[in-house]
């Protein structure tokens, strides 16, 4: 009997010792974290593994080049010439004419015409002077 006493006082000791885990708030709080990062994982996953639907309604055209015929080519390698040579004389005509514009604009005198309006002004002022005196 003293084996029973002894195994009904350890299971007494036990029981007062053995008590119901404390949940902490962290423990939770990590769990649920690791719930709602593996549902990402796993929808991301299913995402990843899904086939793309492709319509195979009809296969894509096959283009082939335009050949243009030696004359047609010819004409528009001309007409692209022309409508450059006129864009170019256009150019220059127009610097032409800037230039000439500047030209008329700057007074234009030589030695010879400011001698003589010099010798007029001379020629003015002994008149003047001289039919004072």
């Amino acid at each position: 009997m003293f084996l029973l006493d002894w195994y009904q006082q350890f299971l007494a000791i036990r029981a007062n010792f053995k008590s119901d885990p404390e949940i902490c708030e962290s423990c939770e709080t990590l769990k649920m974290q690791l719930a709602i990062a593996n549902d990402e994982k796993r929808q991301l996953l299913e995402r990843i593994l899904e086939k793309p639907e492709i319509p195979v309604d009809k296969p894509p055209e096959i283009t082939r080049p335009i050949v243009v015929p030696w004359a047609v080519k010819k004409q528009m390698l001309e007409r692209e010439d022309r409508a450059k040579a006129a864009t170019i004389l256009r150019q220059k005509e127009d610097e032409r004419l800037a230039k000439e514009a500047m030209k008329k604009d700057e007074p234009v005198a030589s030695i010879a015409e400011f001698e003589k309006e010099l010798d007029d002004a001379q020629g003015n002022r002994e008149r003047s002077t001289g039919s004072g005196n």
